[in-house]
């Protein structure tokens, strides 16, 4: 039987399978992409629903570049940066 993390990660790494027309789900101004499996934990069958946002992941994404930017000028100007940080530049 496989673990429920295994499971997650293995369906989160292709998202190019999940982002398809007949997993969307819209949901109030957001916009899901599920997919269900079933799955069971200690003997209990159930539904394993994996949800995909991908504005969030824009998001986040955008918001990383943003701090590397805002890092940058901060180089520029010879200010202190965050320390997680410093390994990149």
């Amino acid at each position: 039987m496989r673990s429920l993390k295994f499971k997650i990660h293995s369906v989160a790494g292709r998202t190019k399978r999940i982002i398809q027309i007949n997993n969307r789900v819209h949901l109030n101004k957001t916009i899901f992409y599920v997919v269900v499996y079933p799955h069971t934990i200690d003997g209990v069958e159930g539904t394993l629903a994996v949800c995909f946002n991908g504005q969030q992941r824009k998001d986040l994404r955008e918001s990383r570049y943003e701090e590397i930017e805002y890092t940058q000028v901060l180089l520029e100007k010879g200010q202190r940066i965050k320390a997680g940080l410093v390994k990149f530049f």
